[in-house]
């Protein structure tokens, strides 16, 4: 049986730890906007995933990265988030909440 994604296109995230060879640090949110998917050669099975998102950090300055799902973890409510307000509707634009 296949792995599921612990992120979906659309998903917002905080990092746990500062990303390696980037200016993202520890608490820094993003959205997710691409999940892949890697297969094994053997029975072609999702064996992991990694993603992508774009972060912002706590200056307000954004930065695209990919990341894996131990750098991260889910913000389940978009009020615990400091993004502005106009990130905020367009991310419940896009989610239709």
């Amino acid at each position: 049986m296949d792995i599921e994604p612990a992120f979906n296109t659309g998903d917002i995230v905080k990092l746990k730890k500062n990303l390696k060879d980037t200016n993202l640090k520890t608490g820094d949110f993003g959205i997710v906007w691409a999940v892949y998917q890697y297969l094994s050669e053997k029975n072609n099975k999702v064996q992991e995933f990694d993603y992508e998102a774009t972060f912002w950090d706590s200056r307000g300055n954004d930065m695209d990265s990919i990341f894996e799902e131990s750098d991260a973890e889910k913000v389940l409510k978009i009020e615990d988030v400091p993004f502005s307000e106009s990130i905020k509707e367009l991310w419940l634009y896009l989610n239709q909440k």
